[in-house]
């Protein structure tokens, strides 16, 4: 991570309100968002080591993207364009994902819908997801 963009979107603003993770439903975005949802960080003081935390916890070590709860989101990048770029994927997943619900329920892919890969070996060696995308 060389790069860090912190926004305010109009749609990933509604998921940070309501604290609840951002539904990766389409394969492009899932795949380029680090495989989950976008996690939502806890809720703490303005500027505090408590939410910072919980930002780096909940990226984990392939995360691109979390919410900043009832404020706004954080994305890293390997540069400032990535970072941004990412900021804009976040924002037009949100607005999908809002969309969706509409009409039924956003439903979150998961790593066995693209790849043939056992959940317990991808957790132990998760190399093996780069290695089935080819």
């Amino acid at each position: 991570v060389n790069a860090i963009c912190h926004s305010h979107g109009e749609w990933s603003t509604v998921y940070a309100g309501v604290r609840q993770p951002v539904p990766t439903m389409l394969m492009d975005t899932f795949y380029y968002l680090g495989m989950a949802p976008i996690p939502c960080s806890a809720m703490g003081k303005i500027g505090s080591d408590e939410v910072a935390m919980s930002c780096v916890e909940q990226l984990g070590s392939d995360g691109k993207a979390v919410l900043l709860a009832s404020h706004g989101a954080a994305t890293v990048g390997a540069d400032l364009d990535e970072a941004i770029g990412i900021a804009e994927m976040v924002e037009q997943v949100s607005r999908q994902a809002i969309f969706a619900s509409v009409i039924g329920r956003p439903i979150q892919l998961g790593v066995n819908d693209l790849f043939d890969v056992d959940e317990e070996e991808l957790r132990a060696n998760p190399a093996l997801i780069k290695m089935a995308a080819g």
